[in-house]
């Protein structure tokens, strides 16, 4: 009973806090593979339901910056020297 209720504290904790706040805490932690998956998976749900509205793309946006994905990375692009 406690843990659930920590639980939910915790997720209530959470919805009130920007993305952007979580995601920073932990983005160092994430490898290039993994911050391209997330962006990857936000891409497909802004795409599943057409049209994608301003919100969805400033979204996406922010979280981009958070994740300090660089266009090259979303490119694919690599040194390879």
């Amino acid at each position: 009973m406690v843990a659930d209720i920590r639980t939910t504290a915790g997720l209530e904790m959470l919805e009130n806090q920007p993305k952007e706040n979580c995601l920073l805490s932990v983005t160092q932690r994430f490898t290039n593979v993994q911050r391209m998956i997330i962006l990857e998976s936000l891409q497909m749900v802004a795409q599943s339901d057409d049209p994608i509205y301003h919100s969805e793309l400033d979204f996406f946006d922010r979280i981009n910056n958070t994740l300090k994905v660089t266009p090259s990375n979303i490119a694919g692009l690599r040194l390879t020297i």
